[in-house]
């Protein structure tokens, strides 16, 4: 398994990598920035960067024994503290561990490196058991943290810590970073459009096969319910039952719709779909107006949060798809 590559916010990446030579490191970094970012992979990466063996200026080499066991998350002085599956919250009983980790020697490298991911979902109890390694950490050992936004974590972890944000990424360079992978012209000039920013999601969906294919039908399928009275509708919401793939099909849909509200406003070199652009089109010809698009990006930010609440899922959903407007021969009209 070869490191995961990490795309844009060179600022972040040079400002750790100056760290290493400059001897201004600190004991715990907290990177901060939306979800699949990159802050993971930067943390690793300097992780990879402080126990590879190779001179100061090749590191992380990424193909050393301690680079690829880094990468596995098989290294023994590399500790990863994340959510447990199914919870909430990182546990006291984690941050324990971790705290015994501290305690301990290296085992093969000369540091140890402690990596928290997502530090926001730290309970109470967790985030001021934390706070004492903070305090007073091993000399040989560095805390590396992540998080959404430094202020999503109690401000005595963040005061403790070096912050580094990290921003969206341009769409430019992720497709850039595609085509180096070896995606097509096409398929990275999508992936890079649908990825907001997030490089971690545009390596996510280029390494599956299957996403771009999942997503074609479901936007069918929004396409063809908006073509339908809003009574016919109802059926599709008893086929949304799993919260995460709820979350998952409005995030798609609501692209889809803010997509429609460029077109309607004539920005369309600035949409996300860009292979539905002939559907787009087509829906604003047929009554995809500035204020209806508005009205169904509100209306899926409403669901979401209903759904987030523990509201009756299937309610919600019937809800919407009353709620969203009508577009009259959408599918299968020539563009």
């Amino acid at each position: 398994m070869e490191m995961t590559p990490f795309i844009g916010n060179l600022a972040a990446s040079e400002f750790l990598r100056s760290t290493l030579t400059s001897g201004h490191a600190v004991h715990a970094y907290l990177l901060t920035g939306p979800p699949r970012v990159g802050k993971r992979t930067l943390a690793t990466r300097h992780a990879a960067a402080l126990i590879c063996p190779k001179p100061l200026e090749d590191r992380p080499c990424g193909v050393c024994r301690s680079c690829l066991q880094v990468a596995q998350g098989r290294h023994a002085d590399v500790r990863i503290t994340e959510l447990a599956e199914g919870k909430k919250n990182i546990s006291i009983d984690q941050i324990r561990q971790l705290e015994h980790e501290a305690a301990l020697r290296p085992y093969e490298a000369e540091v140890k490196l402690l990596l928290i991911i997502d530090a926001h979902t730290l309970n109470t109890a967790a985030s001021n058991a934390l706070l004492k390694t903070l305090e007073e950490p091993p000399e040989d050992t560095t805390l590396i943290l992540t998080a959404a936004d430094a202020s999503q974590v109690l401000p005595t972890i963040a005061s403790r810590c070096q912050e580094i944000p990290l921003r969206p990424v341009s769409a430019a360079e992720i497709e850039a970073a595609l085509e180096a992978l070896g995606a097509d012209a096409a398929r990275a000039t999508l992936l890079a459009r649908l990825s907001g920013g997030r490089p971690g999601w545009a390596l996510g969906a280029l390494n599956d096969g299957a996403s771009l294919g999942r997503r074609e039908t479901h936007l069918e399928a929004l396409e063809a319910l908006l073509g339908r009275a809003p009574a016919a509708r109802l059926p599709a919401a008893a086929t949304v039952t799993d919260p995460a793939a709820a979350s998952d099909l409005l995030d798609l849909w609501q692209t889809w719709w803010r997509d429609a509200l460029l077109v309607a406003e004539g920005c369309d070199d600035l949409i996300a779909n860009v292979d539905r652009v002939d559907a787009l089109r087509r829906a604003q010809r047929a009554g995809a107006s500035t204020r209806a698009c508005l009205q169904a990006i509100r209306r899926i930010q409403e669901t979401r949060v209903q759904i987030e609440a523990n509201a009756n899922m299937r309610l919600a959903m019937e809800s919407l798809l009353l709620d969203l407007p009508v577009i009259t021969d959408l599918v299968g009209v020539p563009a």
